[in-house]
């Protein structure tokens, strides 16, 4: 083999090794831009996670935000209903060792018996001892489950006093001049502290304005367990009872108060009723008393067309007509049998007091129709409306 074939094959040999090196390179070189592509995919996926930590940490950070507020507010709520808690449970103990029972009473249609009336103070003490004891037996079958012992009893009666005693005096009720209404209200008061009489004076309205207006002011506190109203003879009470009668939650605890027969507006009404006989007359007042005769008997009393007394103007005679015979509280006068029709007199009962004639008897067509436009109104008349236009 000669140099020329020498160097030939030599250069065929660089050949060959230069073209193995350039297929090395390539494979490098695609070998790095793998590597680069991992890295470069490396990297956006670190920044993923980092963007999606930032994410979710500002969403941490959030819910633990409101976590603590929630956390704040529940404690706040849980003290405010502990506090309110102690305060229902004081207040309930307020309520319950206050718990009072209230009755109003009208006195001028609810009579007490004649025995109790006639004793002056003592029969007071007594009839209150007796009502409170009644009512306190009331209680206790409506509430077995209470403690009625610990419940105060309020009882206020409205009258006008002058007019009732004088009425009780006419009817002979009340002999002796010791004693009269007040007496008799003094010993209801002193015997029972929270019992009192209300002397309202002159006037129906009155005593039917207080009794409403003290029912109503009672009605609704939750101390007063339970109220008593009565009698159920004045139709004038029914506008503000039927304000109630369906209302349960004042219906339940409201007991009418029976001394006459209740008139068919009250039974109508469907509320409770209870009669304490022991306490009240259950007939109404009679008209007069009898008057005495010579003998001590009574007799009857006088004809509605003879006039119980007379005084003339003109005469010193005739101003002594009252009777003389008894004592000066049972002396009534006697009718005068003849009178001169133009002569002036005036009349006086036992106690020396000027009364209205007799009324002449009402005229049976006017006053059935008076009861007819009644029962259609479902009230009576309002008197004072009637008689002064106002």
């Amino acid at each position: 083999m000669n140099r020329h074939d020498d160097d030939l094959t030599a250069n065929n040999s660089k050949k060959r090794k230069l073209g193995d090196d350039d297929e090395l390179s390539d494979m490098y070189l695609a070998r790095l831009d793998a590597f680069r592509k991992f890295d470069q995919d490396r990297n956006d996926m670190v920044q993923e996670l980092i963007i999606k930590y930032n994410n979710l940490k500002q969403l941490y950070e959030h819910k633990e935000a409101e976590y603590e507020s929630e956390r704040e507010t529940r404690l706040m709520w849980q003290k405010t209903a502990k506090e309110h808690d102690s305060e229902l449970r004081q207040l309930k103990l307020v309520t319950e060792s206050n718990s009072f029972v209230y009755a109003a009473i009208d006195g001028d249609g609810a009579y007490f018996k004649d025995d109790f009336i006639a004793q002056g103070q003592d029969g007071g003490s007594q009839a209150a001892y007796q009502l409170r004891a009644d009512i306190k037996s009331y209680l206790q079958r409506q509430y077995p489950a209470a403690n009625v012992e610990d419940w105060r009893i309020i009882v206020q009666v409205f009258l006008g006093a002058d007019g009732l005693n004088k009425k009780l005096r006419n009817c002979g009720i009340i002999r002796d001049p010791q004693n009269s209404v007040t007496s008799f209200g003094i010993g209801f008061g002193l015997s029972q502290p929270l019992f009192s009489f209300v002397d309202v004076g002159y006037g129906k309205e009155r005593a039917d304005h207080k009794i409403t207006e003290m029912m109503r002011a009672m009605i609704r506190l939750h101390q007063c367990k339970h109220l008593f109203f009565g009698p159920c003879n004045d139709n004038g009470y029914l506008n503000f009872l039927e304000e109630y009668k369906r209302d349960d939650a004042v219906a339940k605890k409201l007991t009418l108060i029976e001394t006459q027969a209740a008139q068919r507006g009250f039974t109508a009404l469907g509320l409770s009723r209870i009669s304490f006989p022991a306490v009240f007359r259950s007939e109404p007042l009679p008209d007069s008393q009898p008057r005495p005769v010579a003998n001590g008997a009574y007799a009857n009393p006088a004809p509605a067309s003879l006039p119980f007394s007379t005084i003339t103007a003109n005469s010193r005679e005739r101003r002594a007509t009252v009777a003389e015979t008894g004592s000066p509280r049972d002396a009534y006068a006697a009718p005068a049998m003849e009178r001169d029709p133009d002569e002036k007199y005036i009349l006086l009962n036992a106690d020396r007091d000027r009364v209205d004639e007799r009324l002449r008897p009402a005229d049976p067509m006017a006053e059935a129709s008076y009861k007819e436009k009644t029962r259609r109104q479902g009230r009576n008349f309002c008197n004072f409306y009637h008689l002064n236009g106002l």
